[in-house]
């Protein structure tokens, strides 16, 4: 869930944020990136299972950047399996303007339960929900989406 002071206080939405210069550019490492600093989860290349990835927990990713939490742990990024959904780029008309890309990452089967963490400054609480749990929810008016998430 969004932060206070978000202009999407209280709404559902996925962990993202801009490409920084540590990225070179690249939307995939941003995504990763994002996702490790705002839900302290590291997505890492399953090599029994070429696409797929294992989710980690990160114990406090506020504690280390992202690339150099890369090196200490000597893991690769999974940024080969994410695959691209969806593209959003706001109408011309809005005064705040984004450039949105969604990802999503096939999980291996794994009794690695991952929980993530609130990283207390982007999001205020964290919850996994199936595509259709959370559209069920929104239905029912019990959480917020934006048309992105939806």
């Amino acid at each position: 869930m969004a932060r206070d002071g978000s202009q999407y206080l209280n709404a559902t939405v996925f962990p993202g944020g801009q490409i920084e210069q540590s990225d070179n550019g690249n939307l995939r490492r941003a995504a990763l990136r994002e996702l490790y600093e705002e839900a302290n989860i590291h997505l890492q290349p399953d090599p029994s299972q070429p696409g797929r990835v294992i989710p980690h927990s990160v114990k406090d990713a506020n504690s280390l950047p992202y690339s150099e939490y890369l090196k200490s742990t000597g893991g690769g990024t999974a940024e080969d399996c994410l695959v691209p959904l969806a593209r959003w780029v706001t109408p011309k008309v809005m005064p705040k303007r984004f450039d949105s890309h969604f990802f999503i990452a096939l999980c291996s089967s794994d009794d690695n339960s991952v929980t993530g963490k609130v990283d207390g400054q982007e999001i205020k609480s964290l919850a996994w929900n199936s595509p259709s749990e959370a559209l069920g929810r929104f239905a029912d008016g019990k959480i917020i989406l934006y048309p992105p998430q939806w």
